[in-house]
């Protein structure tokens, strides 16, 4: 009887600490499949925000490809512009040579009075504006790149009178490519002024005009800042800086 109440002790004492362990290793389990399940929850958080971030990043390159696509073609279209800007000026320059050798061919002088020859540092402007591009050598305002202006550009608001900077006759009021509708006025002795990027024209070629007098409306056409003057004086043909010969 003793002997089997102490292998009956024994036993259950066995049975307890085996149950002990048990319920410790269920419990470590339980823990540690909570655990799993929340770095499972963790990683799919992490996949979702990485799922989000290349998506942001991809998102974002395709934004920046648009955009770098986007300035090289403008700058494909400002290359294009400015080259068709040049070829309009080279052509503007051959036609005023033209103007000229057909004046010198024949006697030629100016208008009643002094003429244009006379009037440095008297003549009124051709319009009421702001100068923003200066005669010569400067860096193009849309271009970024250095160019050579033959005239001055004065700003002004769209349809503002233009008016002769001196008497004259009207030798041309056409539209120009790369200077939109242009106006040149033959002032004799071989001297010319140019109006461009006109809106419209008030008197057309071969009209005699007086000094003062309106001539054309300030517009855009061919301009790509907008509502602006361009305006040249030329003498035999080349290009001279106008600003001298206006009144300050």
């Amino acid at each position: 009887m003793l002997k089997r109440k102490y292998y009956l002790q024994a036993t259950v004492a066995f049975d307890r600490e085996l149950v002990h362990k048990l319920t410790e290793q269920a419990a470590r389990q339980e823990a540690l499949t909570q655990a799993l399940a929340q770095k499972k929850l963790e990683a799919d958080d992490h996949r979702r925000t990485l799922a989000k971030v290349k998506s942001a990043v991809e998102k974002e390159a395709q934004k920046k490809r648009q955009i770098l696509a986007s300035i090289r073609q403008e700058k494909e279209s400002r290359t294009r512009a400015l080259k068709e800007l040049e070829q309009a000026a080279l052509r503007l320059q051959k036609m005023m040579e033209e103007l000229a050798r057909q004046a010198a061919r024949k006697p030629q002088r100016a208008p009643s009075g002094a003429g244009l020859a006379a009037m440095r540092g008297k003549l009124d402007w051709p319009v009421k504006g702001l100068v923003i591009g200066g005669f010569g050598k400067a860096k193009h305002r849309e271009f970024s790149s250095e160019v050579f202006r033959n005239g001055l550009e004065i700003e002004a608001p769209a349809g503002e009178e233009i008016r002769a900077v001196e008497k004259g006759k009207v030798v041309f009021a056409d539209r120009f490519t790369g200077y939109g509708k242009m106006l040149i006025i033959d002032h004799g002795d071989r001297y010319y002024t140019v109006y461009a990027h006109l809106a419209d024209f008030l008197k057309k070629n071969g009209d005699l005009v007086k000094r003062g007098e309106p001539v054309a409306l300030v517009g855009d056409t061919d301009s790509l800042a907008g509502a602006k003057l361009y305006f040249e004086m030329r003498k035999d043909g080349r290009s001279i800086d106008p600003s001298p010969w206006f009144r300050r």
